[in-house]
């Protein structure tokens, strides 16, 4: 979640913002604000998804926290989600 809060940037017009300073949950809150705030929908791409499970399959707490918020935030934005391989 670290990787992808502080590689995520947001293209808003030809401007792109990145925000690396803060801790996870700042990051997302930022990512979150700027999705809300760009007119057209947004595509963010989770490449190596496989990397969000825990060993057991169950997904890891701070991505549980992410798909929460996005869910909850009022944007057009979409997730996708790739993997090479699924586990179990």
């Amino acid at each position: 979640m670290n990787e992808f809060s502080s590689a995520t940037s947001v293209q808003m017009n030809r401007c792109v913002l990145r925000r690396k300073h803060g801790n996870v949950e700042e990051r997302t809150l930022f990512l979150l604000d700027q999705l809300e705030r760009i007119p057209t929908q947004a595509v963010v791409l989770i490449d190596h998804a496989e990397c969000l499970l825990r060993d057991d399959g169950s997904l890891a707490p701070c991505w549980e926290r992410f798909f929460s918020l996005f869910l909850r935030s009022q944007h057009r934005g979409k997730l996708v989600l790739a993997t090479r391989q699924w586990p179990g």
